[in-house]
């Protein structure tokens, strides 16, 4: 019930998305479209992100760091951002859901993952926060499904 909930407001999103131009506080997305900081849980280490549009719906991120059962991991995901759950004149918290690939070294894996997560984008400032919620389902070596969390932060350029 929930993912086909989610599946309905991502496609009604998509149909606003043509519906004329955003009116927006924060820089991050428009303005500032790249993006680069730290993470930490799954991996622990770097990040960047980079909106594909001036409308800050669409972008790619990736990390790459240790990973938690030691060795390397690293992932890239298409993030689509349909619209803030949140707009104030302080801050803005935008959700997004995507999906991509990953690989880690600890146990040679390599997989597909789907993610979704929130970012919290603070006014006149090119901080952003955000923590995301992922799921992973290996296919090399073996097959094997797993859940991973992530939070940290980036600054826009």
């Amino acid at each position: 019930m929930f993912l086909g909930s989610l599946l309905f407001l991502t496609a009604h999103a998509a149909e606003i998305d043509t519906q004329g131009p955003i009116v927006r506080d924060t820089e991050i997305g428009w303005k500032r479209r790249h993006g680069v900081g730290v993470v930490v849980g799954q991996p622990i280490g770097l990040t960047g992100k980079t909106y594909l549009d001036r409308r800050g719906r669409h972008a790619v991120d990736a990390s790459l760091g240790a990973q938690t059962l030691g060795g390397l991991y690293g992932h890239a995901s298409y993030l689509f951002h349909p619209f803030p759950l949140i707009r104030t004149t302080k801050f803005e918290i935008p959700w997004h859901i995507g999906g991509g690939g990953f690989w880690g070294t600890a146990q040679q894996t390599v997989g597909v993952r789907g993610t979704a997560g929130l970012d919290l984008d603070v006014t006149h400032t090119p901080l952003q926060l955000f923590a995301d919620l992922n799921t992973q389902f290996g296919v090399a070596p073996s097959a094997g499904l797993g859940v991973g969390f992530s939070a940290g932060a980036r600054y826009y350029f």
